[in-house]
């Protein structure tokens, strides 16, 4: 009952949500136009993408590693939502029908959007270990027990976000992204071999 419930208030709210601010929007003019409503429009967009997700993997950046992680979370038929701020990125991305979405997964409206209380683990690929920390902090107060996979440029950040409560940290040395993808899909439940021969494969 709770869960029919809950899913009908979800519904109802992200149909109303396009036309509350479109009139919140006309009613306060330029506040409406600029920061608010582009911050409502994008947590919105998050949700409708993230609504019909369950036990999904949060791939928090969708450059290089972010997309080869998405490449074989595709092929293991593992659900995900990725997350960037590239908007020609993620224009391309979606005319391929991938799941990739605009928003910062710093941000914790993002990420309770993006459905992080459902999801199976996160992977972030930020370049920016200070951003991939403020993600990761965010996933931390919400579940501590999540699996947590980040990509960090070398290792001097290694044990700080160890300390921070990272699962994994792989510096992106020579083959660091194929490094990454596999140990998401170990932490996604896949056997350890199976994605080692995902990453041979990758290498042929």
């Amino acid at each position: 009952d709770v869960y029919q419930i809950t899913l009908s208030a979800m519904l109802l709210s992200m149909f109303l949500a396009p036309f509350l601010i479109n009139r919140a929007a006309q009613l306060s003019g330029d506040l409406g136009r600029g920061d608010w409503a582009h911050k409502a429009t994008v947590i919105h967009d998050i949700a409708v993408h993230s609504m019909s997700l369950g036990e999904h993997v949060l791939v928090c950046g969708y450059g290089r590693t972010g997309q080869r992680i998405a490449e074989f979370l595709s092929i293991e038929k593992i659900p995900f939502l990725a997350l960037d701020v590239d908007p020609q990125r993620i224009a391309e991305a979606q005319a391929k029908g991938i799941n990739v979405v605009f928003g910062n997964a710093d941000r914790r409206e993002v990420m309770q959007a993006a459905g992080l209380a459902r999801a199976r683990a996160v992977v972030i690929t930020y370049p920016d270990t200070h951003s991939a920390e403020r993600a990761l902090r965010i996933v931390r107060q919400t579940r501590p027990e999540i699996p947590v996979v980040i990509r960090t440029a070398d290792d001097k950040d290694t044990a700080r976000l160890k300390a921070a409560g990272a699962t994994e940290v792989i510096p992106e040395v020579l083959e660091g992204s194929l490094l990454i993808a596999a140990e998401t899909l170990v932490q996604a439940g896949i056997p350890m071999s199976q994605a080692i021969q995902h990453v041979r494969a990758a290498r042929a």
